[in-house]
């Protein structure tokens, strides 16, 4: 596990003190790292019951990563608490972005635009060129998320095409294009 420093942090401009003076301290961690897996069950059990009606229709889900394709997870600890996640999967096609989540307690607190911010970084340093992502019809506060943070929506993609339930997003990580990005 890495430990990033608040100064590192806010001089890279991704964490800064929250009204009640607390920091969020990022740690670039493991998959399997207790609280990343924490945070991910807290993600599945807020966000199975407005997916309960596709399970029951059958719709398939995608085998969750393996660890090994895993190649950074981040996790937000405030106080002693985990707050919020995001993972970087490589694939022999892609880079994608896996389950950006903020507890609750933690929102409106521009985690999770941290948290997109650190893994983006991290894709950049291991040579990608963009960075997709997957998340669903069902949850809009993503979608106005990804939108807001200059990603593109695409068709789906890899294991999630076909499906009625997946909205998809592109992101450029190049400089040309994070600019092209920004102006359109």
């Amino acid at each position: 596990m890495t430990h990033v420093s608040p100064a590192q942090q806010q001089s890279a401009g991704v964490a800064a003190p929250f009204g009640d003076g607390s920091t969020p301290v990022w740690l670039q961690t493991s998959w399997d790292h207790r609280w990343a897996a924490d945070l991910r069950g807290q993600m599945d059990a807020e966000l199975g019951p407005r997916y309960r009606a596709f399970v029951e229709q059958c719709h398939r889900r995608p085998l969750p990563p393996r660890t090994e394709d895993i190649a950074t997870v981040w996790v937000a600890v405030i106080g002693d608490r985990p707050a919020a996640t995001a993972a970087l999967l490589r694939t022999p096609d892609y880079w994608e972005v896996k389950r950006v989540y903020v507890s609750p307690d933690f929102r409106r607190r521009a985690l999770a635009q941290q948290a997109l911010a650190n893994v983006e970084e991290v894709a950049r340093s291991l040579g990608a060129q963009e960075l997709v992502l997957q998340t669903g019809i069902l949850q809009p506060e993503a979608i106005a998320l990804y939108s807001r943070q200059g990603w593109n929506r695409i068709c789906a993609f890899g294991p999630y095409a076909g499906d009625d339930v997946s909205v998809c997003f592109r992101k450029g990580l190049d400089e040309q294009g994070v600019r092209a990005e920004r102006s359109a």
